[in-house]
């Protein structure tokens, strides 16, 4: 067990690096390129609309906490009872 446990830390470890090596250079082009810039114009352009894209974002957000909560309480749950 303590392998597979390793292999996961490792695992997680490997996907964090690649998740880290992707975004901050795509954050730090979008800061710099001006796209920042272009989303919020084009936002400004339309008058109406866009608050059920915002409804979505946010009822899915509020889904992954929820999700990651359980997670967690049903892990620390198990612990508990051995």
């Amino acid at each position: 067990m303590a392998a597979m446990k390793r292999w996961a830390v490792r695992l997680g470890a490997l996907f964090t690096t690649l998740t880290l090596t992707i975004l901050i250079p795509a954050a730090a082009w979008a800061s710099t390129n001006g796209v920042a810039d272009a989303l919020i114009e084009e936002r400004r352009r339309r008058s109406g609309g866009g608050g059920g894209f915002f409804l979505f974002g946010a009822v899915c957000c509020i889904g992954v906490v929820v999700v990651i909560a359980l997670i967690v309480f049903m892990v620390t749950r198990g612990r508990r009872r051995k």
